[in-house]
C-alpha cells in the first residue's frame, strides 16, 4: 500500500465519528495489525449521503477455503485494496 495512502486512512480512522460495516473477522483483523485501531464487526447496511466518506478495506478475491474464512492463513499487503471513498452526488 502507498505510504500516502496508509497515513491518511490512519489520520481519518483516527478522527473517529465513523460506524463500522466490517463483516469479516479477518478484515477486522488485517485493520487492527495495519492501523491499532478495533473494528466492530457489523452487516448493516451502509447507506451514504452526499459528501460522506468511508475507508474501504477489502480483500481481492472471494473466501474460497475454510481456513481462510476461520483466519487460519496468513494474507499479505498485496491480497488487499484500501481506499477512501467520498460521495460526492
Amino acid at each position: 500500500m502507498a505510504r500516502l495512502l496508509e497515513v491518511l486512512a490512519r489520520r481519518w480512522l483516527a478522527a473517529g465519528g465513523w460506524v463500522s460495516r466490517i463483516g469479516y473477522p479477518a478484515t477486522a483483523r488485517y485493520i487492527r495489525r495495519l492501523w491499532g485501531f478495533e473494528v466492530p464487526l457489523s452487516r448493516a447496511p451502509s447507506p451514504m449521503g452526499p459528501g460522506d466518506e468511508a475507508l474501504v478495506v477489502r480483500l481481492k478475491y472471494r473466501l474460497v477455503d475454510a481456513r481462510m474464512r476461520r483466519g487460519e492463513f496468513r494474507w499479505s499487503a498485496e491480497d488487499w485494496e484500501v481506499g477512501l471513498l467520498t460521495r460526492v452526488e
